[in-house]
């Protein structure tokens, strides 16, 4: 996951790393990176990030600089996310 990350021209946030290799991913229900900056490129990470979150149910990427391309890989990024009811950009 990381490695793609790096495919797509955007670093990796160690922090999150870290997160996801110690915790159950696959039970996250919320998932909040609102004011990280992430960007229109950070967001095709998160949204890889995602496809591993099967029960995420919240995503918060608030006052992040997203702009329209941002929000249509987003939007695209829906079908993985039945589970999905709540998106704030």
């Amino acid at each position: 996951m990381w490695r793609r990350a790096s495919v797509m021209a955007c670093a990796t946030n160690s922090l999150l790393e870290q997160m996801f290799a110690e915790a159950d991913a696959s039970s996250l229900r919320e998932l909040d990176l609102s004011k990280n900056y992430v960007g229109n490129r950070g967001v095709l990470a998160v949204l890889e990030i995602c496809k591993l979150l099967p029960n995420l149910q919240s995503l918060n990427l608030h006052d992040n600089g997203l702009r329209n391309d941002a929000a249509l890989a987003i939007a695209q990024s829906l079908v993985h996310h039945p589970m999905l009811t709540s998106i704030d950009v």
